[in-house]
């Protein structure tokens, strides 16, 4: 029985360190799979800032773009206003009556007189006849355009252009900020 007992004794030796390494294996095992997982939700983690940051970023870009499209699509809106506004004008001038085109010679050819004193008066076909009642310059029907009068003093160091498309070309800008304003706010 000594032998038996002995070999029991091993036995159970065996057991209870097969049992302590098992029990310190899994507890090793549990330390290592923590570890693994805390691990795992610090890259989740992380990697869920970097996301919601390109996200963030990406709207950022799309919003900056739709921004700049809306932007793009206004300008090009206002300009197509400004240049039927222009083209309306011109239109407008093209085709005044008889008696109104005489009564702006009147006002221009004047204010041309005081200005230059002698010299000659350059008018579109359509108003020679209407100028030559309306000035003592000398008038040619040599004028290209929408109407208005270039005098041309008698010395020639003097040239004055009251075009309708001058006249505009100069009041342009305050047109289109006051119909800015009227439009747009």
């Amino acid at each position: 029985m000594g032998l038996e007992v002995v070999v029991n004794e091993i036995i159970e030796q065996g057991r209870k360190q097969a049992n302590d390494i098992k029990v310190e294996g899994l507890e090793e095992a549990k330390a290592i799979l923590e570890e693994a997982r805390s691990k795992a939700e610090g890259v989740i983690a992380d990697k869920a800032k970097e996301a919601q940051r390109d996200a963030d970023r990406l709207k950022a870009q799309e919003r900056a773009r739709a921004e700049f499209e809306a932007k793009k699509k206004v300008l090009y809106a206002k300009r197509a206003l400004w240049d039927r506004l222009r083209t309306e004008a011109e239109e407008a001038l093209r085709t005044l009556p008889d008696e109104t085109r005489r009564a702006h010679l009147q006002a221009l050819l004047g204010r041309a007189e005081r200005q230059v004193g002698e010299g000659t008066a350059h008018v579109v076909a359509r108003d020679v006849e209407a100028a030559r009642g309306l000035t003592k310059l000398s008038v040619e029907g040599d004028l290209a355009g929408l109407g208005g009068v270039v005098v041309d003093s008698a010395e020639g160091d003097l040239s004055l252009d009251l075009r309708y498309e001058a006249l505009i070309e100069s009041a342009w800008p305050m047109v289109l900020k006051e119909e800015s304003k009227r439009l747009f706010g």
